[in-house]
């Protein structure tokens, strides 16, 4: 189980990193992105960490101002796009969409994955995954 200030870190990295529904974060509170697991596992043998992997989940929808899209922290007004701008944001964020799908239809998807958030309950210990070996 994650600290409350650990809890804080995550959900401030969910929310600034909405593509990724996984990271992994050390005891000392430094997290990084799943793909970058390498770097964590290293931080965490230089300094005698453990790790644990953390996932998105939930269904609290972050604000607009919570949310980081476009480098600006607001959401695309979806009322004003296109169906292929709709069909490329939802692609960009992995949302599964259909081509007969309308605006509006689109629309709803988009925002019912956005309404999912990072849950630190959800936090479950995966050191083993990441445990040095012994070098002879």
């Amino acid at each position: 189980m994650a600290s409350k200030e650990h809890k804080e870190k995550l959900n401030d990295f969910f929310k600034n990193y909405p593509k990724d529904d996984e990271c992994v974060i050390t005891s000392d509170g430094q997290i990084f992105q799943k793909k970058a697991s390498i770097w964590a596992k290293r931080h965490a043998e230089q300094n005698g960490l453990k790790l644990d992997t953390a996932q998105r989940s939930g269904k609290e929808k972050p604000s607009d101002s919570e949310t980081a899209k476009d480098g600006d922290g607001a959401l695309p007004d979806f009322s004003k796009m296109t169906k292929a701008e709709l069909n490329a944001f939802a692609t960009e964020n992995d949302i599964e969409v259909d081509e007969k799908d309308t605006n509006a239809e689109i629309v709803d998807k988009i925002e019912s994955h956005l309404e999912k958030n990072f849950d630190p309950e959800t936090i479950k210990d995966s050191y083993d995954e990441f445990k040095p070996t012994q070098k002879d």
